[in-house]
């Protein structure tokens, strides 16, 4: 998720000639991707479709900060600025969507960086860890879950287009995983294209860093498969 500029901070209330503020609703949409566990076209066989989950989140609007002493007009309005946009910024990272490339990603992706001697990983282990994942972070509120990913049969169905489609896009061959594909650090506007499981791990570390308890359970998981 980019950083929020002030322009949302902008439009989210109209100053009147009176002195009063209009604000205006928000409604966070939340759009995530899972560019890895897609389906193949039902005509175009070739075509490989990615899964997008949208999230409306909780409508909210501008509320002004309290004035501080001695504080410039020019000091308040930065203030107001950076609390209204952490606070959109924040409702963003609540209308994320736990996907499987965002759980099994993360966890691969630690592997390729721990792993120097040995690149192998199976469907069966993704299973578990995705597993582990599901239920630690089923005990966490406020969170958005792929539907699929919550019932066991559906589950290993979604790990199995997840294991799929990292042989379709070059991360493995056979149960071997293409180390340096995963560690590859493509520049900022390539993600999705380069290094897309990258694109989606990022999210849910994003989250993980910003919710505590998401980030334990991230980490919490891969030391005890591991």
């Amino acid at each position: 998720i980019f950083p929020i500029k002030a322009g949302c901070y902008n439009l989210a209330k109209v100053e009147r000639k009176d002195g009063l503020v209009d604000v205006v609703t928000c409604l966070p949409v939340g759009l995530t991707y899972d560019l890895i566990s897609g389906d193949n076209h039902w005509l175009f066989r070739k075509i490989h479709r990615n899964h997008a989950f949208v999230t409306i989140g909780k409508p909210f609007h501008y509320l002004p900060s309290e004035r501080r002493d001695g504080e410039t007009e020019r000091e308040y309005r930065t203030r107001d600025i950076e609390t209204f946009t952490s606070g959109v910024h924040e409702a963003f990272l609540n209308a994320n969507t736990i996907t499987v490339a965002q759980l099994a990603g993360e966890y691969l992706l630690r592997q390729a960086y721990a792993r120097d001697s040995t690149n192998k990983s199976s469907k069966q282990e993704l299973e578990d860890a995705v597993s582990q994942r599901v239920d630690q972070l089923s005990q966490v509120t406020n969170i958005t879950f792929d539907n699929l990913l919550l019932e066991e049969a559906s589950r290993s169905y979604r790990v199995g287009q997840f294991w799929k489609g990292l042989e379709l896009r070059g991360y493995r061959q056979g149960d071997n995983l293409n180390l340096d594909k995963f560690r590859h650090l493509p520049v900022i506007g390539k993600y999705k294209r380069e290094n897309p499981l990258l694109y989606c791990v990022n999210r849910i570390r994003q989250i993980g860093t910003w919710r505590q308890e998401i980030g334990d359970v991230l980490d919490r998981t891969y030391h005890e498969m591991n």
